[in-house]
């Protein structure tokens, strides 16, 4: 494996390399490793090798040179997450342009207005690879220009989205900041990539890892949303390192015992149980990333954000640019080598980005924090009306001027608010003649705005309240109480008032009913992840998150919920109720994971056969271990006793045992038992 050693005691941005450093990295490792597997996708059944990354990404780099991209220019990559995305974005940046990540569900408007403000020479997706075996695979580097390699772009105060311009320092520094992280790990470095491209942080998830021969694994969409499957990938393909949001975090109930480092990030952290985890707290901005860091030893009510990061000097000033001391509020302030500007806004640059005269820059954050007297600093609050929803920092002046473009919208205004489980939500203020139906509002917001910037609650209003100059005064503007308008239907049964209570409590409403949309009620994908764990919890069933979004309405969730005819328990998990008169079919788990292995093949089998599975007890409860076969088939056989006597009534006294792995060592020992016994 490869190692770097992370120098911070030259500061002068002209010191820094005329090359990307990861990507030199990348190079030595393809050269003295190449076997080794630089990025899983595909659910993780495709690997692509460093070599075979070093190789495609030269030839998309001879390719985009030959189609007249000249260094310096941009080109926005447009690609779902996958290997060929960051292949894309190495090529790019071997070609010596500068690489612009776009999102593909982005609207149109917000696309065309990324190409057009950072000027893009061409556009990468997915076609674009059709014939890349045709280029060259030993294409030499380009030198990047030095003041741009990569712009990002951010929610913006001016109603759009701007784009932060990393130079070649800003961005190497960014890549062995983020690195001191994870140098610990090297040989078992295998990291979980959640962020979306256009998001700063997949510098961390890839290019810091390949500064280290490591291996990232690009998560899949419907598993990041779920508890249970996340569980179950992380576990079944020794996932070392990872962001995860706070929320997702609570919900992962079975000890990962090859998670090393969990980072959480993005949401106010606070009242979170480490679990025996190392669990680190990072606090960033786009604009300067890798800015403090807290090791989360406990439980604890405030929202600490930490240390600063190596080659980092924080301060929290006031209004005049003084430090405010111990224990008073002021804005905070990193100091470092970070990004100088923002891409064709000037004003908006000297307001974010001051030069110190050193070769760095202090990035105001806009972000409150108080200093405690051993130097960690506690995050308070926004100075402005900026918002961070799910990690994503929001404007709500561009949702805004959105909404002002809907028809039969006169007016409106977007604020924040948090719901009783302090989760912030963004609502939407309209003025109109007329009540418009949510979902016409969120449709028509989706054209025009990525899915974190679209409100989960709307008010209409008459008009506005004002302040003494006659301008908006948005704290006089109510938090919402109606919440759905559909006719409130009464739950019935044990399932549907299970169901309704289950979201009442996720969404920190006080009432739901059957023939509410949940999605209309305030939830997001975080609400989602919640609401898998919770009606599993409740022994409601194991329910995938696209059957949430598929069926929103609690009525129809609810049919989903007895359709899927799966319930779950701490010991063990009934994967089919099945039917009296059957077999039951019970299965063991392996040596490194639960029963979740065999829901594909539960739901592949016949209704009527009752099935169920052992959770692995000594994972799950490392402090109560149970050693030998023998023992372990005692304990479950005592726990699964009041299952085996319900479902025990086929006449023929018969059970049937499966397992794989050390699962089918378990499962023998258990055929010889109950035969034994006479069954």
């Amino acid at each position: 494996m490869l190692t770097i050693q992370i120098d911070h005691g030259s500061r002068e941005r002209t010191d820094m390399n005329n090359r990307i450093t990861y990507i030199e990295k990348l190079h030595e490792m393809a050269l003295t490793d190449g076997v080794m597997p630089a990025i899983v996708y595909d659910s993780g059944t495709s690997i692509m090798s460093y070599e075979t990354l070093d190789k495609i990404s030269s030839s998309i780099a001879d390719k985009i040179r030959r189609q007249g991209v000249a260094a310096g220019e941009a080109v926005t990559v447009m690609m779902k997450r996958n290997a060929l995305s960051i292949a894309a974005e190495i090529g790019v940046m071997k070609a010596g342009a500068v690489f612009v990540p776009v999102v593909p569900t982005y609207s149109e408007e917000r696309i065309s207005y990324i190409r057009k403000d950072c000027g893009a020479k061409l556009n990468i997706e997915e076609d674009f690879f059709e014939d890349i075996s045709e280029y060259d695979a030993g294409f030499e580097c380009t030198a990047p220009k030095k003041d741009v390699v990569s712009i990002i772009y951010t929610s913006g105060t001016t109603g759009r989205p701007k784009g932060v311009v990393y130079d070649l320092a800003a961005y190497n520094e960014a890549v062995n900041r983020l690195g001191t992280i994870i140098d610990k790990l090297k040989g078992s470095l295998i990291l979980g990539s959640f962020a979306p491209m256009a998001f700063v942080a997949h510098i961390f998830e890839f290019a810091s890892v390949f500064c280290f021969g490591g291996t990232t694994h690009i998560i899949p969409d419907d598993v990041r949303t779920d508890p249970i499957k996340l569980e179950y990938y992380y576990r079944e393909n020794r996932i070392s390192v990872g962001f995860m949001s706070p929320k997702l975090f609570v919900l992962i109930k079975r000890r990962l015992p090859d998670f090393e480092i969990v980072l959480l990030g993005g949401d106010k952290i606070c009242d979170i149980d480490p679990k025996d985890y190392n669990v680190l707290v990072c606090y960033s901005q786009t604009e300067a990333l890798g800015i403090l860091r807290y090791p989360l030893r406990k439980r604890q009510k405030e929202a600490f954000i930490g240390f600063p990061s190596p080659g980092t000097t924080v301060f929290l000033l006031d209004e005049y640019g003084n430090d405010v001391g111990i224990k008073k509020e002021g804005e905070i302030c990193a100091k470092g080598i970070y990004p100088r500007r923002y891409l064709n806004l000037p004003e908006e640059s000297g307001k974010t980005f001051e030069e110190t005269g050193d070769g760095e820059v202090l990035v105001h954050t806009g972000d409150i924090g108080i200093r405690c007297e051993n130097g960690v600093i506690k995050y308070v609050n926004r100075r402005d009306f900026m918002v961070k929803i799910n990690g994503n920092r929001v404007d709500p002046s561009e949702t805004e001027r959105a909404m002002k473009t809907i028809p039969g919208v006169d007016d409106s205004a977007v604020k924040a608010f948090e719901d009783k489980n302090g989760k912030a939500y963004l609502c939407g203020f309209y003025v109109s003649g007329d009540v418009i139906e949510v979902k016409e509002l969120k449709e028509y917001l989706k054209k025009e705005l990525p899915s974190y910037m679209i409100p989960t609650r709307f008010v209409r209003m008459d008009s506005f309240p004002k302040n003494d100059n006659g301008k908006l005064d948005r704290v006089r503007l109510p938090e919402p109480v109606t919440l759905s308008a559909s006719e409130y239907v009464v739950p019935v049964t044990e399932e549907e008032i299970k169901l309704c209570s289950a979201v009442e409590k996720i969404l920190g409403i006080e009432r739901a009913g059957m023939q509410d949309n949940f999605f209309d009620l305030g939830a997001d994908s975080v609400h989602v992840a919640m609401l898998i764990a919770a009606l599993e919890q409740e022994g409601l069933g194991v329910i995938e998150a696209k059957q949430i979004y598929e069926n929103p309405v609690l009525a129809k969730l609810s049919e989903c919920i007895s359709d899927n005819n799966l319930v779950g328990g701490s010991d063990y998990t009934v994967l089919s109720k099945g039917q009296e008169g059957y077999a039951p079919l019970i299965f063991f788990h392996t040596a490194n994971t639960g029963c979740e292995s065999y829901r594909t093949l539960a739901r592949a089998l016949p209704a009527e056969i009752p099935i169920m599975g052992f959770e692995n007890h000594n994972l799950n409860y490392p402090d109560f271990q149970i050693k030998g076969v023998k023992e372990l088939v005692k304990f479950y056989r005592l726990i699964g006793s009041s299952y085996f006597d319900t479902k025990d009534r086929n006449g023929r006294n018969a059970v049937i045992y499966g397992g794989w792995s050390f699962g089918g060592t378990l499962a023998f020992e258990a055929a010889l038992d109950a035969q034994k016994s006479g069954r």
